[in-house]
């Protein structure tokens, strides 16, 4: 089955998407159970899409399950990947798995192929251990869901269709869902690593952002205006790699931030300092909210600001000294405002319509996203509050990934160790538990810790908020659905090398969710 969905190109954002969807579909809807059942299987388009895409649903009720509100545990994955670009001359092969493991130096014991370690093997596996269930094998006083969905690569628009129709579908096949398990790809912490891993939850994602409007000025008088790369590249230093600024729990601790984007807005060359800078940064968290990692990365600009601010005084000065003719120093004053407060001052001064009917303007543009909208409405309300430069803007630019956890005693999470520790005896393997899944996983979006502060917060300071951004975390808080993570093993992740352990993750995998799942 995995091969059959890696032969299947679904590149997040193409019409394989689609394609990749009917397919599961096509192969769920020839098990007996849903030639009997067929309004139990769904080809779902995804809400709030710009592009064709489906969410492929399946429910199973076990036999002696309850016909009303029947206890139910969900299966999920994703079966969009990413693209193929990066297997340069082997593009053409990179959904081909027997073609690739022709190529020299293919290690044995593994299956090569775009997607097929994240994630379509980890959907097989749900697939098999849903094709078990419905022929009534093991334990059938519970019931079964299975999702398959797509985006998950980008913005998640598969997962949160499925949890916005989520009470439709409990009323309409009558379960009560207890908890899920997810089956996205597992890999070596570190090299040399012996170890395989389940996960009692996922880790969290923000993108703060940093917009910069300079003071422009002409290279021959630098020290007249002020630079806003350089308080962008200031920011990055202090940001990139920090340990400080990582997050702990269960004696974990989260990757550190580092910067996805850095750029000027300048599109042709000129002898002019930039008129505005834009950064933004992934921080990943545990426990920390979106209020307190907002006000942690506005301290880190406004101390860069300040520092530069002095530096600049200081190096006109010496410049100044050693010719002459005294340099001419712009006065200014470092200011950070974070997006909220922009919002307000342009409220205040103009009107709320302006930001309204800005948003609504840029909307229309082709291949606007949430990173671009962030930077474009943040520049036109800047504009229009009349701040003088340089200034300092900070925010967010994406959509939040809450980060989701078990606490030791949970039932999932205990019957997913009972289940790990008989197949880990069995096979001779070492396989642990470890509370945060390191990746972005739509885990995240079955809960949401957020409480009203951090959620305010994030609303407010998230210039995309109800047009490409409409995620409704209270409602995921309400859900607080506990989930774990078993999946296969590999290593080449977003990687020409992308390969999934065939052993384990065929042999070994299924067996643990299915344990897992006798055991509930």
């Amino acid at each position: 089955m995995t091969k059959m969905l890696v032969e299947t190109p679904s590149v997040v954002g193409t019409p394989g998407e689609a394609s990749c969807a009917r397919t599961i579909y096509e192969r769920l809807a020839q098990l007996p159970y849903f030639r009997s059942h067929p309004s139990h299987l769904l080809l779902e388009p995804t809400r709030a899409d710009d592009r064709e895409r489906y969410n492929v649903i399946a429910f199973v009720r076990g036999r002696q399950a309850p016909e009303a509100a029947t206890p139910a545990y969900l299966l999920m994955g994703h079966l969009d990947t990413v693209d193929v670009v990066d297997y340069g001359p082997l593009q053409a092969s990179a959904c081909n798995p027997d073609e690739l493991a022709r190529v020299p130096g293919a290690p044995p014991g593994y299956l090569f192929g775009r997607g097929c370690l994240d994630m379509k093997s980890g959907v097989a596996v749900n697939m098999a251990v849903l094709e078990r269930f419905a022929t009534g094998a093991g334990a059938q006083d519970r019931s079964l869901l299975f999702l398959a969905t797509p985006d998950e690569e980008d913005t998640g628009k598969g997962m949160l269709s499925f949890v916005s129709m989520l009470p439709e579908l409990a009323g309409r096949w009558g379960f009560d869902l207890l908890g899920a398990i997810n089956t996205d790809y597992t890999a070596p912490r570190y090299g040399g690593d012996p170890n395989h891993y389940i996960y009692a939850g996922t880790i969290g994602k923000l993108l703060p952002y940093l917009f910069v409007a300079g003071l422009e000025t002409h290279v021959g008088e630098p020290f007249s205006g002020f630079d806003p790369n350089w308080l962008v590249s200031e920011v990055t230093r202090r940001i990139n790699y920090n340990p400080d600024l990582c997050d702990q729990a269960y004696g974990e601790v989260t990757p550190p931030p580092v910067s996805l984007k850095l750029s000027d807005h300048k599109d042709l060359y000129t002898v002019q300092t930039a008129l505005f800078s834009w950064a933004y940064f992934n921080w990943f968290t545990f426990t920390r909210s979106s209020a307190d990692v907002l006000a942690q990365f506005r301290g880190l600009v406004a101390g860069a600001f300040a520092h530069l601010h002095r530096e600049q005084l200081e190096r006109g000065a010496q410049h100044g000294a050693a010719g002459s003719t005294p340099s001419q120093v712009a006065i200014w004053e470092p200011h950070v405002y974070t997006y909220a407060e922009l919002s307000a001052l342009v409220a205040e001064r103009v009107g709320p319509e302006l930001e309204r009917d800005a948003a609504a303007k840029l909307m229309q543009e082709p291949g606007m996203d949430l990173r671009n909208l962030s930077y474009r409405l943040t520049e036109v309300l800047w504009r229009a509050a009349g701040l003088p430069a340089p200034v300092a803007v900070v925010g967010y630019a994406q959509i939040y990934y809450p980060p989701v956890s078990l606490p030791p005693d949970a039932p999932l999470l205990m019957a997913a160790q009972a289940a790990a520790a008989l197949v880990a005896d069995e096979a001779g393997i070492a396989l642990k538990v470890r509370h945060f899944y390191p990746y972005i996983s739509d885990m995240s979006f079955l809960g949401c810790p957020e409480g009203p502060a951090g959620l305010a917060a994030l609303r407010t300071n998230s210039p995309g908020w109800g047009l490409l951004n409409r995620i409704d975390h209270e409602a995921h808080a309400k859900l607080n659905l506990p989930v774990v993570n078993i999946g296969p093993w590999g290593e080449g992740a977003h990687t020409r090398y992308e390969r999934v352990e065939k052993a384990y993750s065929f042999g070994r995998v299924p067996e643990i969710v299915w344990q897992t799942l006798q055991r509930l």
